[in-house]
């Protein structure tokens, strides 16, 4: 059963609606190219995903940059089962958490190219709540998800 059924989208679904949806081609291969968050903050493509008479946050540039490679909308997995399922290994993981401490931007570059190899597992409601935000609970949140999901595939549960 479908939970966001007569439910108003949220921020997140609109933005994932309308880069897949609305946004042209071109404009989408924009933001796929970018190399860094502030990367994105020098493409037009980001000013016209956002749609927004306001200066552009922190937040979106990083929502803006995670989007291209997540195609999958909504779904259950926790983003650490998902990085387990497409078996990215363990120094992967705890390199992107060590990188946040000094740098919180190669951190993200790091989890966008895991998210890519992911190959479009991850779902976007539960990856954009966490890099929205992009503290270091969040980090820790993706760590302890990932962790606690290996040691249920270690323990016999199908990946």
């Amino acid at each position: 059963m479908n939970d966001t059924a007569g439910k108003e989208p949220s921020y997140f679904d609109k933005l994932h609606d309308r880069f897949f949806k609305e946004l042209p081609n071109g404009a989408q291969a924009e933001l796929r190219r970018c190399a860094s968050v502030e990367d994105t903050r020098y493409t037009p493509a980001l000013y016209r995903l956002l749609l927004t008479d306001r200066q552009v946050t922190d937040a979106q540039a990083r929502l803006a940059y995670m989007l291209p490679v997540c195609p999958q909308k909504n779904g259950g997995a926790h983003p650490g089962a998902v990085l387990v399922a497409a078996r990215v290994s363990e120094q992967r993981v705890m390199q992107i958490a060590r990188a946040h401490r000094t740098n919180p931007e190669d951190a993200l570059t790091g989890l966008r190219r895991v998210v890519q190899h992911s190959e479009g597992m991850m779902p976007w409601a539960k990856i954009a709540r966490l890099i929205s935000r992009w503290r270091k609970d969040d980090v820790q949140e993706l760590v302890e998800g990932y962790f606690l999901n290996l040691h249920k595939l270690d323990k016999g549960a199908k990946s």
